[in-house]
């Protein structure tokens, strides 16, 4: 005689990989939002080519109008005649229609490029906190 398996369960468990599909999935939350924000940022030199990249980054984007800093006032008004152009890259890389509108702005706002923000991590990473007392650790 052979015996019966009980029947398998399947697990109501969602795997991480899932949750976060579904989270991109939905293009209008917000972390769908600040996630295409972070890979615009950080491919922006392969978008847009070196030479713009060197000129220009996005530093906001709100409600569909992506905010783009320029170094001065003769690049800025060179951006401006390419401004269709350069919805649609962001658009095409965004694989939707992300962006309606582009702002450019002379005001960076202390705003790190992306050179700058893995050693800004690191730093604060390795710095180990503060003790209790509010007094930096011994030997720093």
């Amino acid at each position: 005689m052979s015996q019966k398996k009980p029947p398998q369960r399947k697990s109501q468990l969602e795997t991480a990989a899932d949750i976060l599909h579904n989270l991109f999935k939905k293009r209008h939350s917000q972390f769908a939002q600040d996630f295409t924000r972070w890979k615009l940022w950080q491919q922006w030199e392969q978008l847009v080519g070196s030479q713009w990249a060197k000129i220009c980054y996005p530093v906001g984007y709100s409600r569909g109008t992506i905010y783009i800093w320029v170094k001065n006032s003769v690049y800025l008004q060179e951006m401006i005649f390419f401004r269709k152009v350069l919805i649609n890259k962001i658009n095409e890389f965004a694989q939707k229609k992300w962006v309606h509108s582009i702002r450019f702005t002379l005001d960076c706002k202390d705003v790190p490029t992306p050179q700058e923000t893995p050693k800004d991590w690191q730093k604060f990473l390795s710095t180990p906190p503060p003790s209790e007392d509010g007094e930096p650790p011994l030997g720093r």
